[in-house]
């Protein structure tokens, strides 16, 4: 999950944002397809190699785009809502995981997220477009 970090930062810098995060939701995708068919010890490792990068890619990306959409004076202001909107979330997701698990399964909630990982993608495919003149 960390370890790719050594390495992301060139690949944007080679690649561009927009193709590391796109990359990092198809890695992501590709976890979920791997969840679905089992959960075996060799399953389970590779999926979460997959995951792991791809978090990795899709986490470092959004951040380099987010260093591109403020003032100067607004950086402190805008990365510590970033980094409060973020780890919230990641903390209702960990108390919720068990639960969740519980109610659909292992097979479902991996599903769940395929539309959330396609509307990341979307949201970086649009943002991505020449702005269209005012």
């Amino acid at each position: 999950m960390f370890a790719p970090s050594f390495f992301t930062g060139k690949l944007i810098q080679k690649y561009g944002t927009t193709k590391i995060i796109q990359s990092g939701c198809l890695l992501l995708l590709t976890c979920v397809i791997l969840n679905q068919f089992g959960s075996g010890y060799w399953y389970f490792w590779t999926a979460l190699i997959f995951l792991g990068i791809g978090w990795n890619f899709t986490f470092i990306g959004a951040t380099t785009l987010l260093t591109k959409t403020y003032q100067p004076a607004d950086k402190a202001k805008v990365q510590g809502l970033n980094d409060f909107l973020v780890f919230t979330g990641a903390t209702i997701g960990s108390v919720l995981a068990g639960y969740w698990q519980n109610i659909f399964g292992w097979e479902i909630l991996n599903l769940l997220m395929i539309p959330f990982i396609i509307a990341a993608m979307a949201s970086v495919w649009l943002s991505a477009r020449k702005p269209l003149p005012i």
